[in-house]
């Protein structure tokens, strides 16, 4: 179809340029706003390993990015309960886009990831934005720092 596959690019090379390793992270910020185009299935069984752990996964959504979040794209962070407890997060979901039981809209407002314990935990929270909190939520690390 035309498109450089980034993420193909990428999977192999994520170790030699970051300390992540086959535990991947515990929040994956997706590329292109939820679009078509991120969150192949390999980079998510790269980055969002299958493993029982609860895991993340936000967007950035604004008003021009229409049909996002793409269901293709939910389909796969959800896929075989990938995010255990965890949820998709977004700052909207935009014209069209798609919606799922595990999907927390900050309806144009703000999506926050604070940490504490020194990284052991982190927070994730869906924000408004007349300043109304959708969800807060608190996670353990699954690469919780020494």
């Amino acid at each position: 179809d035309g498109h450089f596959d980034v993420e193909a690019f990428y999977i192999p090379r994520i170790g030699l340029v970051s300390d992540i390793d086959a535990e991947g992270v515990d929040v994956l910020h997706a590329g292109h706003h939820g679009r078509k185009t991120s969150t192949s299935m390999e980079f998510a069984d790269r980055l969002l390993p299958n493993d029982g752990k609860s895991r993340n996964f936000m967007m950035g959504v604004s008003e021009a990015h229409t049909l996002s979040p793409y269901q293709i794209v939910l389909d796969t962070v959800f896929d075989n309960n990938r995010l255990r407890n965890g949820y998709a997060w977004t700052t909207r979901v935009a014209d069209g886009g798609a919606t799922a039981a595990k999907l927390i809209n900050a309806a144009g407002g703000h999506v926050i990831i604070r940490t504490a314990d020194h990284g052991a935990r982190y927070y994730m929270q869906a924000i408004k934005g007349d300043g109304t909190v959708v969800s807060t939520k608190r996670y353990d690390s699954v690469r919780a720092c020494p």
